[in-house]
């Protein structure tokens, strides 16, 4: 199902949002949030979940825990952090990149609608086939007037805004039954190069390699700055500047894994892990890296063996939840809140689950988490409301304090509702309606 089409520059007929109501000091119910890995599309049976522990968020989660719907309970805040020291900068929203086909079978059509809402205009539509199936979108970035996107014949780039793409840098669609991906992808901490992992398998999983490597958004400048003996490299920032890399590995086109931070410095190879986690107790999200890859949010659920294995055959963690910072220089982990209880039961008494989101605001780069409903962001150590929604919030791709663009979870299926909420006037401009079929790729912004 193509999204539907809202009216131009409608505010949504049916708020998905409600204005927030007074701004806690501490928050009332909030489960922690953590930017959930993209979902990995699976046209040719590939299957991205990489999962920490024994879990795997579906959706927009790429590898950790699936969370179901629940309404909050009892939620404390427990934190001392330093206050962010990053100006304010002004990121203006200009448009909203997405991609839609109208059923499976189709390919993809790339669209652009302005930030305040508005007709959609049509930039490519992808017509490239993999084993007779319509490539789909292995992973996507958006920095500023700059979107990048790969499928398996190349690196695709947008300087415009997402007016056009181009592919920058061509890669070698994989043969039937070889499997070869792009398992990551991101901008440089100043947003003048691309750096990418890629996986081509060499017939056997000990011999497989995964290159990371670097290029300038138009392409050139290509280099292979290392090579890894793990099918899986997800790579959350790198500092062109220090030849240093954020990274974790683990395994790819597979059920699941723990995936740990690590730093290495590419001119002399010296690697140190950030963090770990303990898979008996806890179960630990992808981290967020801020901008300047200098801090990374994740959250950390607790192991309950009273959790019954989901529908997609993992186990799962509960409450309570923790939202942390970890300082890369200092080496310090700080938590921002603390969700829930053991053992947490929802109003039909089953096991409480949340669907969480994390990141850093676009302007201040300000640590937020999203809760269900709730949107927080923490200054100075306080959480304080943002938005409230009518509905849960599945994925965030824009937080400042003049815009918030994100999607409500319509249905069990998958449907959603992509809108801007503004929180000064609380009002609420519905996109798109989107379905499984849909790809939000980010905000541009001026």
């Amino acid at each position: 199902m193509e999204e539907n089409q809202p009216p131009k520059n409608s505010e949504a007929p049916q708020d998905p949002v409600a204005p927030p109501t007074t701004i806690p000091e501490q928050p009332s119910s909030e489960p922690p949030a953590v930017s959930q890995p993209p979902k990995k599309s699976s046209n040719k049976k590939k299957v991205l979940m990489i999962v920490l522990a024994l879990v795997l968020i579906g959706a927009a989660a790429g590898g950790y825990l699936y969370y179901k719907h629940g309404q909050t309970k009892k939620t404390t805040t427990t934190t001392t952090i330093v206050a962010s020291t990053t100006p304010a900068k002004v990121v203006t929203p200009q448009n909203v990149v997405y991609a839609t086909k109208a059923k499976q079978s189709d390919p993809y059509t790339i669209y652009t609608r302005p930030a305040a809402g508005g007709d959609r205009k049509s930039t490519m539509t992808v017509n490239g086939k993999e084993n007779n199936v319509y490539y789909s979108f292995d992973h996507y970035k958006v920095r500023g007037q700059n979107v990048v996107f790969s499928l398996p014949d190349g690196i695709y780039v947008s300087t415009d805004g997402g007016a056009t793409f181009n592919n920058v840098h061509k890669l070698v669609p994989p043969k039937e039954n070889q499997p070869a991906s792009v398992t990551s992808l991101q901008f440089s901490t100043d947003g003048k190069k691309i750096v990418y992992a890629y996986f081509a398998s060499k017939g056997s999983s000990t011999t497989a390699l995964n290159t990371v490597t670097t290029m300038d958004i138009d392409g050139k400048n290509s280099k292979d700055v290392h090579a890894f003996d793990k099918a899986g490299v997800f790579i959350y920032s790198y500092n062109a500047q220090t030849d240093s890399l954020v990274y974790g590995t683990g395994c790819y086109f597979c059920d699941g894994n723990i995936v740990e931070p690590h730093l290495m410095n590419l001119k002399t190879n010296v690697d140190k892990k950030l963090f770990g986690t303990n898979i008996d107790t806890e179960v630990v999200s992808l981290p967020v890296s801020s901008l300047d890859g200098q801090k990374l949010i994740y959250w950390v659920g607790t192991v309950d063996k009273q959790i019954t294995e989901d529908s997609f055959g993992f186990g799962s963690s509960g409450a309570p939840f923790k939202v942390n910072q970890y300082d890369i220089a200092s080496g310090q982990t700080s938590t921002l809140a603390t969700i829930g209880t053991l053992h947490e039961k929802d109003a039909d008494g089953k096991i409480k689950f949340y669907r969480i989101n994390v990141g850093y605001t676009d302007d201040t780069q300000q640590p937020y988490y999203s809760a269900e409903a709730k949107l927080f962001t923490v200054k100075d150590g306080k959480p304080s409301l943002l938005l409230e929604a009518s509905k849960s919030i599945g994925n965030v791709d824009f937080v400042s304090a003049d815009a918030i663009f994100a999607q409500t979870i319509s249905t069990d299926k998958g449907d959603f509702t992509y809108y801007r909420y503004d929180p000064a006037t609380k009002k609420n401009t519905t996109i798109f309606e989107g379905d499984t079929n849909t790809q939000p790729f980010g905000v541009t912004t001026n």
